[in-house]
Parts: C-alpha cells; structure tokens; sequence
C-alpha cells in the first residue's frame, strides 16, 4: 500500500529527473490524503481539500512564490469553474490547485494548456492564463510534510526539503513540526503584495517577480 511517505519520495525523484507534471500529480493526491486525515474525513472532498490549501497557503507563498500574499491574492484573470460549472469570480490559490491542476492531472491529460509550470521565480498573467514557478510543487510537498496530521509518517534518508540558503529540513526528522515552517515563513517573507482586479487583463500585461 502506498503511504504519504511514498508519495513524497516518488515525488522528489519525479522532480530531479524533470518530470514536473508527473510530481505535481503526486503531490496533489498526497495533499488528497493528508486534508482528509486534517479534517478526519472518511473519504477527500473538494471543498475541504481547498479550504485545506487556503490553511497551508503561506508554505506555497514561502516555498515558490515569495513576495506574493496568497491570502488575499485573486487570480480573477483565470476562468475556473466550480463543481457545478458556474464561474467563480474570485478564485483563490486553492481554486487554481484544485480545479486546474489536481483535477485535470488525475481526471484528464495533463495540465491544460492555459497553465504552466516553469522554473525561476517568476509569475506571468495573461487573459485566461498562468504560468507559476515549478517549486509550488515543493510548496504542496511542505505542507504534507509539516502538517501534523502526519507526524507518524516516516521517510526513508537522504530526503530533503530547502528554502533558500537558510533552511534544509530532513524530511524524515520534520514529519508534523508545522512550528518550524511557520518560523521560517516569519523569518523570510518580509514583503507581501496582493494582485486584484485582474478580469481585464491582457496576455502578457503582468510580470510579476517573487522575493
């Protein structure tokens, strides 16, 4: 049986061979696993999985998108439906992980052509697009690995997590110790800007440079 650990480890390795998407994929079914144990479901929701996603936002913001307040941020340039269909005017961090990326990466072919995932530190915005850094991939990884609804995971050596050139956690000593990304979060995220307003924009309008 494939445990949370698992997940994060295929992950990992998926990473340092280039396979973006295919780490993506892991990452989002194993933030499936862990909103359920956080809310002790029975089996994962939608809602619950983004309300999960909105909890942890601040790791995706310190991890990948440092500079960018996921809070309050509105990807309102992005049409994203809901669970039935109609439009979400507003949609949020959790919106775009949810609808964009897990569903279709687990439910269809891959990431829609409307996202992308690149590697720098880099926001671009376009009418109906997004192209994000490729390390919120490790933010959703952060946020299995501090949660402490899995503080009994174990993780095999050799397995880290980074950010920047002041922290590496070894993930098997971490596992649940949400205390201490919160630190670094304190530590490192000094400046905060929040995008609205974004409906009418047009492609390539908006380059926006995390940290």
């Amino acid at each position: 049986m494939l445990t949370v650990s698992d997940r994060v480890h295929h992950c990992i390795d998926l990473m340092a061979k280039g396979q973006v998407e295919f780490a993506l994929e892991q990452a989002c079914i194993a933030i499936d696993v862990t909103s359920k144990r956080f809310f002790n479901l029975p089996r994962s929701e939608g809602k619950r999985y983004k309300d999960f996603i909105e909890n942890y936002s601040f790791i995706i913001e310190l991890m990948a998108l440092q500079g960018v307040d996921l809070e309050k941020t509105q990807f309102s340039n992005m049409d994203i439906l809901d669970y039935k269909g109609s439009l979400i005017s507003e949609p949020k961090i959790s919106d775009l992980i949810y609808h964009l990326m897990r569903c279709n990466l687990i439910h269809d072919t891959g990431l829609p052509k409307n996202v992308r995932l690149l590697k720098g530190n880099r926001v671009y915005l376009g009418a109906n697009s997004i192209v994000l850094p490729e390390a919120i991939v490790w933010g959703l990884l952060a946020i299995v690995v501090f949660c402490p609804a899995n503080e009994d995971e174990h993780s095999c050596r050799g397995y880290f997590l980074s950010c920047g050139e002041n922290y590496r956690w070894v993930i098997d000593q971490v596992w649940g110790m949400e205390d201490l990304v919160q630190e670094a979060f304190k530590a490192e995220v000094t400046t905060r800007v929040w995008l609205k307003d974004l409906a009418d924009i047009g492609t390539g309008d908006v380059r926006l440079k995390g940290g």
